[in-house]
């Protein structure tokens, strides 16, 4: 095979990687004790739970059916934005008390089958710009030089 050719291939890989969220991201550039942005370990099972939970600065679809159940059983009156803030944190919280589960806040596994509900996990990652120009780098220095 061609150079030009697996150059092609390597930056259609690198497309479906940016496609694909920051999930799959995670799970190819970072590996079992790795550092995450906040300085801290990551092992698999952080990166399972992180996925399989929503929490404050969450954002998307997850939060805003979070957000439509909290409010039809009257445990939220705020808007059903999307956006996982103090109001929302307060009426997981009130929910979790009231069904005997961990009242931390957290729209973890648990908590997420007590309201019926299947998160879907893409809204607990993000891209960072400085991750896109990492890539975007390395797409530069394999290719440069290249007809």
């Amino acid at each position: 095979m061609g150079r030009g050719v697996k150059i092609f291939a390597a930056a259609c890989i690198i497309v479906a990687v940016c496609a694909c969220g920051a999930a799959f991201f995670d799970e190819i550039f970072l590996t079992d004790g790795g550092l995450s942005d906040a300085g801290y370990f990551l092992t698999e099972s952080d990166d399972a739970v992180a996925a399989a939970s929503l929490k404050q600065g969450s954002r998307g679809d997850d939060v805003k059916n979070v957000q439509k159940k909290l409010k039809n059983w009257g445990y939220y009156s705020g808007a059903v934005d999307g956006i996982y803030g103090a109001q929302t944190v307060a009426a997981v919280k009130l929910f979790q008390k009231k069904n005997k589960l961990t009242a931390d806040g957290i729209v973890g596994p648990a908590t997420a089958k007590a309201m019926g509900l299947t998160l879907s996990g893409a809204s607990s990652s993000t891209y960072k710009s400085s991750d896109v120009d990492l890539l975007a780098k390395c797409v530069y220095a394999e290719a440069r030089g290249e007809p």
